[in-house]
């Protein structure tokens, strides 16, 4: 309130102020103009070094690219002329062996010899150099191949057998792959010589496809050159041409600098260009004037529309803040009243919880004491004894649901309650509840009609531990302001229903006492309750429809009210489900299994005295063999010296001092040991939301118990791992 004050005074400060405040005119337009032209001018000088940079880089990048892939394509040449080389090696070795074996090898054979082996021709010469034989398809013979027979390099085979020679030669703009060997049978030479293609490699690999479809940032245009031809560009009105048209084109010089990027005017267009000398060919990189400047363009242009339309804006506000600026703080004036009114609403609504919550956790705790002293006065009477205990743990059952449902509350508020999105039988769900919630009716004696369509099996994925909660407490709430000797009708029903999907209707209608029209209208509201002449005994903090309100709204489901102020209330929830296809029903059991824990052996780690004290009990009481720990790390030191499967099940605190409950199974699942990773570890924890679940299976555990303690609850799942591990063995 004192805050608020403040702000109240301060206010009315700014309000007489602007109320004396005389208007005044700025002329800040030309300033903004002004300041605009500056920022735009900056703009350009800054985009242009930016786009020149980025093009020099890029057009660096390119030439790189260029060189990469033009070494590589005089590698991958240089590989295909040795290969080629070798095969025709091989062929002319198998020409030679070809005539030492057959003594009438003629010119038909040699004829069918390069027809078969696809030779462009071939010759046997005899010691002299002179031709014995010779075919051919080119109609190239001895002639045009004698300068290069009778040269030393092939002529010396003669006097070194073993000697040969091949080479690549190009010749009269031709290429040619030729081979001599040492010819035993002539005593001469034979020589194999075959066309190939320069401009491409075995695999159709030349300099031209390299670049013809090659894309460069910017639209650039590469061009690769010889002395004389473009042999290879990524466009196609530049292939083929000569290099001296290239020059003119892009109007550079023959001589122009390499590796420094120019500006090259043209008649029609402006270019950006780098060259470079890469394996005696020359490379170029080109950009239009256009695209180096794109960048700079296109933001100078919304810079400028940018800039009018704040401009626009600018005389907008000014004409704006100048007529409604003292409108705007009485608004304000009127939003801090609202504000404070909301600020005294919610202060008294905390003032009445903690009124509320006081009486009603003095109560039970009243109620508790009391029954223990008149127990103790009642030493040695059965009866009066097992009474008293019944009360005290209505009131402390009382004291637990008041805590679950401030801290639900407090959940659902933050926002830290997560749905579950699991596969249950919603028949089970409610068939869960049915036991607790008989036991509360006929204590009141009110009876309970559950449907008759209570046993239908429907498998479907979500939250059962919330949707279970949504049910018991509007059931809790129909049976605790009922009249004696009340009805409560339960019905479930499907309203829709697809291959998918499937909406599920809870029908809960009591005899009650009813809401008056002015209580229905805040129902929903936490803490609301509304004030009859007689009230329940423990009848809770006015949670229990916030909590379910909130729940179902998170499933997006809807809930709905009719009441009657002396004749009772129907609720009718509804909420989507994803329907479970995965699970046949002929799985579906209607059986809960019981299991025996007697002979396991138990190791319980529990900080708490008294906790481990009911813990003891409770498991003794069954069968069960205990060895106590109180904290994790003396868990960890009783498990290490173990033997192997001498504990069947570990039972362990998450919150202990020295080492918790988490960091224990953590440890104890990293052991080498055969049973570290197999021994159920079962948490036992006040917090049973999901992510604390979560966290718990994530550190290892196997299962999860809730504090307090149920020992039905216990029972059961302690026996399940238990029978399981007995039926592994």
């Amino acid at each position: 309130m004192r805050k608020g004050s403040k702000k109240l005074k301060k206010l009315n400060v700014e309000i007489n102020q602007a109320s004396r405040r005389k208007c005044r005119k700025i002329n800040i337009f030309f300033l903004a103009i002004l300041i605009g032209v500056i920022i735009i001018f900056i703009e350009y000088i800054v985009l242009t070094n930016r786009d020149m940079k980025a093009t020099d880089k890029i057009s660096k990048k390119t030439i790189l690219y260029l060189e990469k892939n033009i070494n590589n394509y005089e590698n991958t040449v240089l590989n295909d002329r040795t290969n080629s080389l070798i095969v025709i090696q091989e062929k002319n070795t198998e020409l030679n062996n070809a005539l030492l074996r057959d003594g009438e090898f003629g010119i038909g054979e040699l004829e069918d010899y390069i027809d078969d082996q696809h030779i462009t021709g071939a010759m046997v010469i005899d010691n002299s150099l002179n031709v014995v034989m010779e075919t051919n398809t080119d109609n190239k013979g001895y002639e045009y191949w004698y300068n290069l027979i009778h040269s030393e390099m092939v002529s010396d085979i003669l006097k070194y057998h073993q000697k040969s020679y091949m080479t690549r030669i190009k010749r009269d703009g031709e290429s040619y792959d030729f081979v001599a060997c040492y010819c035993e049978s002539s005593n001469g030479l034979v020589v194999i010589y075959n066309a190939c293609d320069l401009a491409k490699t075995d695999n159709g690999y030349s300099l031209d496809s390299l670049f013809a479809d090659c894309i460069i940032k910017m639209n650039g245009i590469i061009v690769v050159t010889d002395e004389d031809n473009i042999v290879a560009s990524n466009s196609k009105r530049l292939r083929g041409l000569k290099t001296e048209m290239c020059y003119k084109i892009f109007n550079i010089d023959n001589l122009i600098e390499l590796d420094k990027m120019i500006k090259l005017n043209t008649e029609n267009k402006t270019w950006y260009g780098r060259g470079s000398e890469i394996n005696g060919y020359r490379v170029f990189a080109f950009f239009n004037e256009k695209k180096v400047f794109e960048t700079r363009r296109i933001v100078i242009f919304y810079s400028l529309v940018i800039f009018l339309i704040f401009l626009l804006l600018l005389s907008i506000i000014y004409y704006l803040i100048a007529n409604n600026n003292l409108a705007q703080l009485k608004e304000y004036q009127k939003q801090l009243y609202k504000s404070m009114e909301q600020e005294k609403r919610a202060n008294s609504a905390k003032t009445d919880f903690l009124r509320r919550m006081s009486h009603d956790i003095r109560t039970p705790i009243n109620g508790i004491r009391g029954m223990v002293e008149i127990s103790r006065h009642n030493i040695g009477n059965e009866a009066k004894q097992i009474e008293c205990l019944n009360k005290i743990m209505d009131a402390s059952g009382f004291l637990l649901d008041l805590v679950n449902s401030v801290l639900d509350m407090n959940k659902l508020e933050s926002g830290e309650i997560r749905l579950e999105e699991k596969s249950f039988d919603i028949k089970e769900i409610i068939d869960a509840i049915i036991p607790m919630l008989e036991i509360r009716a006929s204590d009141c004696g009110i009876s309970i009609d559950w449907g008759k369509n209570r046993k239908e099996h429907i498998l479907v994925i979500g939250s059962p531990l919330h949707l279970q909660q949504i049910l018991q407490n509007i059931i809790s709430n129909a049976i605790k302001y009922n009249n004696e000797n009340g009805m409560v009708k339960f019905e479930r029903s499907i309203v829709y229903k697809d291959d998918k999907m499937v909406n599920v209707r809870f029908i809960c209608e009591d005899t009650g006492i009813g809401m008056s029209k002015e209580f229905q209208r805040k129902a929903f509201e936490p803490f609301a309750q509304e004030d009859i002449p007689v009230r329940p005994k423990y009848t809770g903090t006015g949670l229990g429809l916030a909590i379910v309100k909130e729940l179902v709204d998170q499933m997006n489901g809807t809930i709905t009210f009719t009441s009657e102020l002396g004749k009772g209330t129907k609720f009718i929830i509804t909420i989507p489900f994803a329907l479970n296809t995965s699970e046949e029903t002929a799985k579906i059991t209607d059986n809960i299994s019981h299991y025996s824990i007697n002979g396991a052996k138990i190791l319980v780690v529990e900080d708490n005295a008294i906790n481990m004290e009911i813990i003891e009990f409770l498991l003794e009481n069954e069968g069960a063999i205990i060895t106590k720990a109180i904290n994790g790390k003396e868990c960890v030191d009783i498990f290490n010296e173990s033997e192997t499967g001498e504990f069947d099940i570990i039972l362990m605190d998450i919150m202990m001092p020295v080492m918790n409950g988490l960091d224990a199974t953590r440890y104890i699942r990293k052991l080498e040991r055969a049973d570290s990773k197999t021994i159920p570890i079962i948490a036992m924890t006040a917090n049973a939301y999901t992510d604390d679940i979560e966290i718990s299976i994530k550190a290892g555990m196997n299962g999860h118990l809730s504090k307090p303690l149920n020992t039905t609850e216990l029972k059961e799942i302690i026996g399940k791992y238990y029978c399981e591990m007995k039926e592994s063995i």
